[in-house]
Order: C-alpha cells, then sequence, then structure tokens
C-alpha cells in the first residue's frame, strides 16, 4: 500500500473510533442515570467501567463528555459536523468554551486546537498588545496604545523588546540588565528588597510627562553595599571611593614634612651613586618599584611611578629627586678633586725642593700645638678643684679619704659635668695631661688632691698665686730630636694607621750632596706620613675605592721599606 492509501486508512479507523467512543458515552450515560450498576452490586459508574469493561475513570469520563458535548439529541445521535474529528481532537475540545469551539474545523490539527484554549496574554498594565492598522508607518513594540516596551521597567508577560539603559544614548542604546528574570530572582532574594525600585516601581523616580516610573541602581541609597546593583554602577562607585582614597592619601602626604639633603644623603650612599647615573629617567626605570632601608641612616625608601618617599617623608617628584642626588654627586665630585690638587701640590714641592724637612717637621709640631695644649697632672687637679661646690670643698678640708672618694662616686660620677681637661665616670676619673690620658680611680685621686693642695695651701684657702700661664706646661723653644717610631702590625696583618702618626723626622737635615736618587730613613718616613695624611683626607671625602686602594698599597710598602732601613741602621 502506498503511503497516501495507508494514512487515508489510520483517519478511517479514527473516524470510525470517534463514532465508537460516542457511543460507548451513551450506554455509559444510560447505565448511570438509571443507577443500573447497582444490579451488579456496584456503588458507582466509575466502579462499574472498571470491573466489567477495564476502563479507567479518566476514560469513561471522556466517552461521556464526548457523548454529552458533541451531540444533537439525548445522545443517540452526534453533531455532523463533528463526525470525522477523530477522539484525540474530540477530547481537546471538551474545554473549549463555546465561543472558541464555533472557531474549529475538521481541518485544524491538535495542537491548533490546543492554542485556542490559551489565554491572550495583557502587559503589567492589563492590556493586551499594541497592533497597528495595515499600512501604519508607526512600529514601536508596547500595549494599549498607552506604553512603550524600549521605556518601560515593569515586568511583563507581553515585553517584545529590552527596556534600554538610562545612561546609554539613544543613537547607539543598549539594554537594562537589570530586567532579566535571573537579576529580579537575586534582588528579589537580597538584604534591601524592600528599597528596590525594581521590586516596587512605586519607590523610583516617576518621569514627566507620561509619570511612569523610571528605577535605576544609580539612584538608590543601598548602591554601595547592595551585591544586586547593576555593573556599571558598581564601577561608579568603585572610582568613587578610589578618588576619595586618592584625596585623603593627598591630605596626609600635605602634612608630611619635605625631604632634607639629610634624607637624600643615606639614600646616594645606599644605591652608591658616585658611578651612577642620576638622571630622571635612570631613577624611575631603577627604583619606580623599589623599596627598602635600614643601612647609612636610611629609615626607609618608597618608589612609584609617580616619585619617590624618602624616611616616610613628603613623596617627591623624580625630577626633584634627581636634581638634589645630582648634587650630592657633584659635591662628592669637586670634593675628590680638591683632594687631588691638594696631593699634587704637595708633591710638586716635595719634587721641586719648596719645602725642607725640617720646615715640614716644624709645621707638624706647630699645628699639634695649635691643636691642643695640655696642663700637666697638677694643672689638671687644680682646675677639677676649682670646678667643685664649695660644700664638697668644705669636706675636703676634713682630709677624709674615704667619704670625699664614696662624694665623688655619688656626685662627680653621674651629674658632674666634663671639664675641659678632665672627664669623670662611676669609677674614675680621666686627667688629659701634656703626657696622655691619665685614668686614675676616686680612691687614688682623693690622695693626690689632698697632697696636690697641701703643697698649695693658698689654693685651699681661696688665693690665686700669681703665676704666668700656671695652666700649661712651659713649651721649649726648640723641640727635642725626635724619636723615629716605628710601624707595628695590628692582627689583621697590615700596618697600624695610628702609629704612624707619631713617626717624626729626624733632626738632622743635611742631603747627601753625592748622589741626587740617594735616600736615607727619615725620607721614607716623611713619604710614610705624606700617604697616611692622604689616606685621613681620603676617608674624609669618600674617596672612590680605586683611589684608596692605590693609597693603601703605598703605606704598606713604604712601611716595610722603612722597617727595613731602620734593621740596617741598627745592624750599622
Amino acid at each position: 500500500m502506498k503511503y497516501d492509501e495507508l494514512k487515508a486508512g489510520i483517519t478511517d479507523h479514527l473516524n470510525k473510533a470517534a463514532e465508537d467512543f460516542f457511543i460507548i458515552g451513551y450506554f455509559l450515560r444510560q447505565i448511570n442515570d438509571g443507577e443500573l450498576y447497582l444490579t451488579d452490586g456496584y456503588k458507582t459508574i466509575w466502579e462499574f467501567a472498571k470491573g466489567e469493561y477495564g476502563l479507567s475513570t479518566s476514560s469513561a469520563s471522556r466517552f461521556m463528555g464526548i457523548n454529552a458535548r458533541f451531540t444533537i439529541d439525548d445522545g443517540q445521535h452526534m453533531d455532523e459536523k463533528y463526525i470525522g474529528m477523530g477522539p484525540s481532537k474530540l477530547q481537546e475540545m471538551l474545554t473549549l468554551s463555546d465561543a472558541e469551539l464555533e472557531k474549529v474545523t475538521k481541518e485544524m490539527t491538535v495542537k491548533q486546537i490546543r492554542d485556542l484554549k490559551k489565554p491572550e496574554p495583557v502587559s503589567y498594565y492589563g492590556l493586551t498588545k499594541t497592533v497597528y492598522e495595515e499600512g501604519s508607518t508607526l512600529s514601536t513594540p508596547g500595549c494599549g496604545h498607552k506604553h512603550d516596551c524600549f521605556t518601560c521597567a515593569m515586568p511583563c508577560e507581553l515585553r517584545q523588546e529590552d527596556r534600554y539603559c538610562v545612561d546609554a544614548p539613544l543613537g547607539n542604546p543598549y539594554p537594562c540588565n537589570r530586567m532579566a528574570e535571573e537579576a529580579r530572582k537575586d534582588m528579589a532574594a537580597g538584604m534591601y528588597k524592600e528599597a528596590c525600585q525594581f521590586l516596587n516601581p512605586e519607590l523610583a523616580e516617576h518621569r514627566a510627562g507620561d509619570n511612569e516610573p523610571s528605577p535605576c541602581c544609580r539612584n538608590c541609597e543601598h548602591k554601595a553595599v547592595c551585591y544586586s546593583c547593576c555593573e556599571k554602577v558598581k564601577q561608579e562607585v568603585e572610582a568613587e571611593k578610589r578618588k576619595k582614597a586618592a584625596e585623603i592619601k593627598k591630605e596626609i602626604e600635605a602634612k608630611k614634612p619635605d625631604p632634607t639633603k639629610a634624607d637624600y644623603e643615606p639614600f646616594y650612599r645606599w644605591i652608591d651613586g658616585d658611578e651612577k647615573d642620576l638622571s630622571t629617567a635612570a631613577l624611575k626605570k631603577n627604583y619606580s618599584h623599589a623599596g627598602g632601608g635600614g643601612a647609612y641612616d636610611l629609615k626607609d625608601y618608597q618608589g612609584s611611578s609617580r616619585g619617590l618617599s624618602l624616611n616616610h617623608k613628603r613623596e617627591v617628584t623624580w625630577a626633584a629627586a634627581s636634581k638634589e642626588l645630582r648634587a650630592i654627586q657633584e659635591e662628592k665630585k669637586s670634593a675628590f678633586e680638591k683632594l687631588q690638587d691638594r696631593v699634587g701640590a704637595y708633591r710638586d714641592e716635595q719634587r721641586k725642593g719648596v719645602r725642607t724637612l725640617d720646615e715640614a717637621f716644624k709645621e707638624a709640631q706647630e699645628e699639634k700645638t695649635k691643636q691642643e695644649k695640655r696642663p700637666d697632672i697638677d694643672g689638671c687637679i687644680r682646675e677639677f678643684y676649682g670646678d667643685l661646690y664649695e660644700s664638697t670643698k668644705q669636706v675636703i678640708k676634713n682630709r677624709d679619704a674615704k667619704a670625699i672618694t664614696k662624694q665623688f662616686k655619688s656626685e662627680c660620677g653621674e651629674t658632674f659635668e666634663e671639664g675641659k681637661h678632665y672627664g669623670c665616670t662611676e669609677s674614675a676619673i680621666n686627667l688629659h695631661t701634656n703626657e696622655g690620658t691619665k685614668v686614675v680611680t676616686w680612691g687614688r685621686f682623693a690622695k693626690q688632691l689632698f697632697q696636690f693642695l697641701d703643697r698649695n695651701p693658698d689654693i685651699e684657702k681661696g688665693v690665686e698665686p700669681e703665676i704666668i700661664d700656671a695652666e700649661f706646661k712651659e713649651i721649649d723653644e726648640e723641640p727635642e730630636k725626635a724619636e723615629v717610631l716605628e710601624p707595628e702590625n695590628d692582627k689583621n696583618g697590615k700596618k697600624n694607621d695610628e702609629k704612624a702618626e707619631n713617626l717624626t723626622l729626624s733632626e738632622e737635615n743635611d742631603e747627601d750632596e753625592g748622589d741626587l736618587e740617594a735616600y736615607e730613613l727619615r725620607h721614607v718616613a716623611e713619604l710614610l706620613r705624606t700617604v697616611k695624611r692622604d689616606l685621613e683626607a681620603g676617608r674624609e671625602a669618600k674617596a672612590p675605592a680605586t683611589f684608596m686602594r692605590n693609597q693603601r698599597i703605598r703605606f704598606d710598602a713604604l712601611s716595610l721599606l722603612f722597617e727595613k732601613l731602620r734593621k740596617e741602621a741598627e745592624d750599622d
């Protein structure tokens, strides 16, 4: 059989089945109306249909309904317009209203009949879809010719297009993402649902003209904390927070003091700025993402893309930092150049013979005398006694060494100011004499004080003896023959710089008129002292490591030569 013949066979038997359902329904209705099922002991028609024929309640109900709805008399005959529609269509048609039933045709499918039962959707305002007459130039989707979907923010089954974001330009609008069903669920589950304008349109601003509500997260008082707020407004809130934080940081920075040279110099040493490129670009490249501190008196430094902060003070631009650091670099360079000039000039003088060794020795002695004139031990004791309180002097008159020792320890060791030529500690007194510093315990010093006062009774009586330059020891017009001291090795195997300070020249200064290149022990001593002076000056000026290393080599070499010549002189 062909396909068309098969389809026709199915339709024919369905039509016959529909007529059979109609007749079965008629018989069931008659048995039900006369309660004939009681004869066989059944209580209801449904028990009868199930017990006698295996029909379910729903099937028996449909058969009886089809018979009652689609008959032209008391159920014995079907209305002709429904004959041949099939049982499935008749079942769908049972729930249609009379008006809907009039729309049914034999050509309609089961789905089409089922769609007739759906109610026509209405909008939030209870209006149906706006329908324009054929040929109308208007096409804006909305409802009831009163509301447009484009500007409406109400939840609606009839919505035909998205409501646009109120912040979007009309030339390029984009939808409000709070209108989606998922977004509404989030808002309904949130902490601020009672205040949400989208869930409670009456809380929103109403547009002028149509007076329709226009909810927007930007106008919500909870936008800074509501997790259901739209992303665009969240970004605006975050931007505002960053702006306020920047303003607060700016105020805090404005109250900080500006960095001074005392802050720049530790940073200069930290980065070893002598040989560095300290331009603005170089500093920003190397230190914009760096930080640290803890050495060279640099408490802290922090670099950023904007500038440099030193020791927790106000941040300065990289240009300003570059200017200060380059000034320090020029200052260091100038100091080093001056040192080089000084060393060169001194060596020129030596080569030209401008200064004799005696003159150099005399200048060194005069310089040492100018730096400090120290008295002898009696002068130190006299100065200390003159600074004592009158009450203490009265105790000293009793010559009780134990009592005055105790008083010295309790008073002078903690509160007594240090004099010019003495210094007090808890256990002893340091006397700075012309022979060096003498450390004397308080007990021994008390005895020396008593002996001094016994030799000078007028001082204790308050009478000052007429002594010319009594405080200082008389200086000989002619210096004694200086002793040439030997440089000693320290624990590290290097020559001790402090020992070399005592090197002096021999009083003999006769030059060898023979070989002009010959040298003696005194010549080496002079050069050794010169090199040591250069080393000290280099340390003060923070000279480069290369210069300091070369000077140290010269010093060590001259020290070895000095030792060799000294031993040769002793052997001779």
